[in-house]
């Protein structure tokens, strides 16, 4: 038993009662079912402000009027005996109070998928009318691939049947309808089980065991290559040794990376969601390390964190949800440097071919954010700055010196966030300022920096670059005195 989410459906018995809305008194306990699905583009039922002052149970959604799916999902609960289930669309407010509810709830996301005695994923319904439970037009370890006629010895014909067994062994087939959207990712991590159903067969996913129709799966090879999987699996799985994480601290770090990477590639109706659709995996982690939670990045990892990077095609909304230095300020796939690649902050000097050079210290000496007033630091955030202590120098663009693609730079080790022609823009125009960082231990011609424009007297990221020492037009620097100017640091503030 677990407490209840804040609303639940009470499905009913098979005697005639019809699925009503229950909202459980503070500190009820109850064993529930989460239902994970896709909304699709037709019409959905949905929750409504004025529906919620009604008295409790009072509100009605009988059979007939539910969309298959969720009619599906009720006569499962029913059938394997539990009382309640929880529905996104029919248990948080979606219309009618301005969002105020739903940013409320998904910051609890954690608490209601990892709380759940099961999840049930339609994963390969695309629209709430589809039903969870698609039919095969044949086994799918029965698949006629080739048919051979031959002649018997009595004189009839026979036939055999050459079939290969269904390839798709895992549970997390990534191009599946409810595998795209990004408000679905936290749903399987979070899961302590899921009951999986595809178009061609079943599956069970649970610490225990994956398994599908093909039967049992190997765990190295259950999910999708990318996937991070469930946190607790997580920590007490191969991956740990693999990852050479010497505490469940880094182990947390190293999953979240990963599952930023995974969440990113995901597709989202409405942009300012991108905080709230992984705020449950952030809680998760929380309750794991006691970090601190900034937008998107962790306190503790902020100064390997920060230097991620936008793969091309990416751009940034102007309706702000997050700074700059966040990745979920970006919309586009995003990766995040290693921290052995990015290496230590100590200010010692390192060799780089024939010359001594500087491995320079970046230092965050403050953060600070805001939130709005329904959310804490997993919800939807109001501002949010850097207070940073480095190196800071100019870069401008010469005459002739024009990068056309966003790719071209890439493969210079220079990544930015926006669009390419605004970019080249300002470079050439105004110039910009980057914090030089400190080479990398692996590859002791690389430094790493944040590319920032100046915007009155802040500074606001757009990119980031872990380049040559040519690239960044240091040649003057380390061959003259093999130093950095890092007697006077700069201190600017990034939002």
């Amino acid at each position: 038993m677990s407490r209840l989410p804040t609303r639940v459906i009470r499905v009913g018995a098979h005697d005639g009662l019809e699925p009503a809305l229950f909202t459980p008194p503070t500190g009820y306990e109850g064993a529930y079912i989460a239902l994970g699905y896709c909304w699709g583009r037709r019409k959905n039922i949905l929750l409504t402000r004025e529906v919620t002052k009604l008295p409790n149970m009072s509100v009605i959604f009988p059979m007939s009027v539910l969309p298959k799916t969720l009619q599906d999902a009720v006569q499962m609960t029913r059938n394997l005996g539990f009382e309640f289930l929880w529905i996104d669309s029919l248990c948080i407010i979606q219309e009618g109070d301005d969002g105020e509810d739903l940013r409320r709830e998904c910051i609890t996301m954690h608490e209601v998928y990892g709380s759940a005695t099961l999840t049930i994923a339609a994963v390969a319904a695309g629209s709430v009318h589809e039903g969870i439970f698609q039919c095969p037009k044949t086994n799918p370890k029965m698949q006629s691939d080739c048919i051979i006629k031959y002649d018997l010895d009595d004189g009839s014909l026979g036939t055999t049947n050459i079939v290969f067994e269904n390839n798709q062994q895992g549970n997390d087939r990534i191009n599946e309808p409810l595998n795209t959207p990004g408000w679905t990712f936290q749903e399987r991590v979070l899961s302590p089980r899921t009951i999986v159903f595809y178009k061609d067969q079943g599956g069970w996913d649970c610490a225990s065991i994956l398994i599908n129709s093909n039967g049992p799966l190997n765990p190295l090879v259950g999910h999708h290559k990318d996937s991070p999987g469930r946190l607790s699996d997580y920590l007490t799985s191969h991956k740990i040794m693999r990852t050479r994480a010497a505490s469940e601290s880094e182990a947390c770090m190293d999953y979240w990376r990963k599952s930023v990477e995974f969440y990113s590639r995901r597709n989202f109706t409405h942009d300012s969601n991108k905080l709230r659709a992984i705020s449950g995996c952030a809680q998760w982690i929380k309750s794991k390390t006691g970090d601190n939670y900034l937008a998107g990045l962790w306190a503790s990892d902020l100064r390997t964190q920060i230097f991620w990077y936008a793969e091309a095609p990416s751009s940034r909304q102007a309706l702000y949800r997050a700074p700059s230095w966040s990745w979920a300020s970006v919309n586009g796939r995003i990766k995040f440097w290693h921290p052995d690649q990015i290496g230590n902050i100590d200010p010692v000097t390192t060799r780089l071919g024939s010359r001594t050079c500087p491995r320079i210290p970046l230092e965050i000496d403050d953060v600070r954010m805001t939130y709005s007033p329904t959310s804490n630091e997993f919800g939807d955030v109001v501002k949010g700055s850097l207070l940073i202590r480095g190196v800071l120098k100019s870069w401008k663009m010469g005459e002739g010196k024009v990068v056309a693609t966003k790719s071209c730079m890439s493969e210079a080790g220079i990544y930015f966030d926006e669009d390419i022609d605004e970019i080249l823009f300002c470079l050439h125009a105004r110039g910009m300022e980057y914090f030089l960082f400190y080479p990398s231990p692996e590859d002791t011609s690389r430094y790493f920096a944040l590319i920032l424009r100046k915007i009155y007297e802040t500074f606001k990221r757009v990119g980031m670059a872990a380049s040559s020492v040519e690239a960044f037009d240091l040649y003057k620097d380390i061959q003259g005195t093999g130093e950095v100017s890092l007697n006077c640091p700069r201190v600017v503030i990034i939002e």
